[in-house]
């Protein structure tokens, strides 16, 4: 019933629930009118390894990063923290290497957070549908957890008004599996993994993704769970969409 008609195949996202708050009633997406294009490299993310307040669709405008274990269970909720992939505690991250300003926003799910995702959310502000014309995005692991090789999948979900819990309502959510990111390290001793291209993909498509007036979406990236020593970290970097009228 959700309008995605592909014209060459489709690339990786996915995305879970529960993280921070806004007022109720706050405006919770990035306006899309007419024709253009939206980019975000995430170099404005704390470098910091102290822990830093992380706030929905504040820390980053139209970004959600979302655990399903409520505040007073983890001491890691609702806060960011910068790494080279060498942290192991289940969280969200600011990832890049310490000699570079280049960042990625991740997370890894590992330990008592519980699920674990980020997305991002656009609305069609016009009064006419648009077309999500092209998505593209660079997918990176940065932690090897040492076990079997793992998912960072994406999904998404269409909706009348804004999402507020990108980790509810599952349902709703619409898998697309030719825009996971596998791990392409696995298997050897937990270590973190350095910034090379190799250890990471970029993944692009030309999609015709119909989005009617006034409606949300929101691309998600879901991260897989497992314990603290044997779970993978991943980031996304370069995120990219062009979208135009609906002629």
């Amino acid at each position: 019933m959700k309008r995605l008609h592909l014209t060459a195949p489709l690339v990786s996202l996915a995305l879970p629930f529960f993280l921070t708050a806004r007022p109720p009633g706050a405006t919770a997406q990035i306006p899309l009118m007419g024709e253009g294009r939206y980019h975000q490299d995430f170099n404005t993310l704390t470098r910091s390894s102290a822990p830093t307040p992380w706030v929905d669709n504040e820390t980053v405008v139209g970004w959600y990063a979302r655990q399903s274990v409520p505040p007073d269970l983890s001491d890691r909720y609702g806060t960011i923290v910068h790494s080279d992939g060498s942290g192991k505690m289940g969280r969200i991250y600011s990832f890049g290497a310490a000699d570079t300003d280049n960042l990625s926003l991740g997370g890894l799910a590992s330990g008592s957070i519980g699920a674990l995702a980020i997305g991002v959310q656009f609305q069609n502000s016009s009064d006419a549908p648009l077309i999500l014309a092209s998505l593209s995005f660079k997918a990176r692991q940065w932690r090897d957890g040492g076990g079997s090789r793992q998912l960072f999948s994406f999904s998404y979900r269409i909706s009348p008004e804004p999402i507020e819990n990108i980790l509810g309502e599952e349902a709703e959510w619409v898998r697309h599996p030719s825009l996971d990111f596998l791990s392409p390290s696995n298997g050897g001793t937990p270590a973190p993994l350095s910034d090379e291209p190799a250890n990471g993909e970029t993944l692009s498509e030309t999609v015709n993704l119909v989005l009617m007036p006034g409606e949300c979406i929101v691309f998600r990236w879901s991260f897989p769970q497992g314990d603290q020593e044997l779970t993978d970290a991943y980031g996304i970097d370069d995120f990219e969409l062009t979208y135009h009228p609906h002629h």
